[in-house]
């Protein structure tokens, strides 16, 4: 049985592996018809997206008004395209902040914390409200997601490169102090079920919009699935913990 290093918190190591290790989940739409029911659909598709994220405290957008998405996304993609600028994407807009995408998550990063904290970057941990203080480094973000369009293919594309979700973890900032990786599961427990219910029914909502491929790449990090993160080769959902878990502790 391999030996974990048990430390007080174990997201001090937290880090990235700056897209030397990652994993992705493509949910795509192939074929010209296709992708003309789901550019019909786009805004409908966006709307039930970003009440997922709502729902699991991933990806939720920094950028969104449902009122009135569709007139401020047409002002954003003019205001493009009179400096130059081409290819406006709906989904890149709603987490648009200056010149930078901002994706946050919702994370418990000590098991003192009496509420999750709303997180931008992992390596160091930025919450949203200290943006406007520290840069985003594009590689350090918890969970990242884009959608890519082409005349005949559309793909949403979920990007992991880092550990965090994982029982343990064992990075340059582990290797740096301890021979073995460290326990990272407890904090695990708080944060991955949210996430394997999110990956989960993205791709059902994916699928409910004409979605016809999925595609799962792994790149080398350890304990992931096509399901989502496995705890001793078995993906646990909020579902199956919820009833564990202290009333703080469960999503609102």
């Amino acid at each position: 049985m391999k030996k974990y290093e048990k430390v007080e918190n174990s997201s001090k190591y937290w880090t990235d592996f700056e897209a030397e290790l990652s994993t992705y989940y493509h949910y795509k739409w192939l074929g010209k018809r296709s992708v003309n029911t789901f550019n019909i659909n786009e805004l409908d598709f966006i709307k039930k997206y970003v009440l997922l994220t709502y729902k699991y405290g991933f990806v939720t957008p920094i950028n969104y008004n449902e009122e009135n998405l569709l007139t401020e996304y047409e002002k954003y993609k003019l205001k493009n395209e009179s400096n130059g600028i081409g290819g406006s994407n709906l989904m890149f807009y709603i987490y648009k902040y200056g010149n930078d995408l901002i994706y946050s998550s919702k994370l418990f990063i000590d098991l003192n914390d009496k509420e999750y904290k709303i997180v931008v970057q992992i390596n160091p941990i930025t919450e949203f409200k200290d943006i406007g203080i520290t840069g985003i480094g594009y590689g350090s973000i918890p969970l990242r997601i884009e959608m890519i369009k082409k005349t005949e293919e559309i793909e949403v594309v979920c990007y992991l490169d880092n550990d965090i979700f994982n029982l343990w973890i064992d990075n340059k900032k582990t290797k740096c102090e301890f021979e073995n990786p460290v326990d990272n599961s407890e904090l695990a427990y708080l944060n991955t079920p949210r996430l394997n219910s999110f990956l989960r029914d993205l791709k059902k909502l994916c699928f409910d919009f004409g979605a016809n491929d999925f595609e799962f790449e792994n790149l080398g990090l350890n304990d992931f699935s096509e399901d989502g993160v496995l705890f001793d080769g078995e993906a646990i959902y909020y579902e199956d913990i919820v009833e564990l878990l202290m009333p703080h502790q469960k999503k609102s």
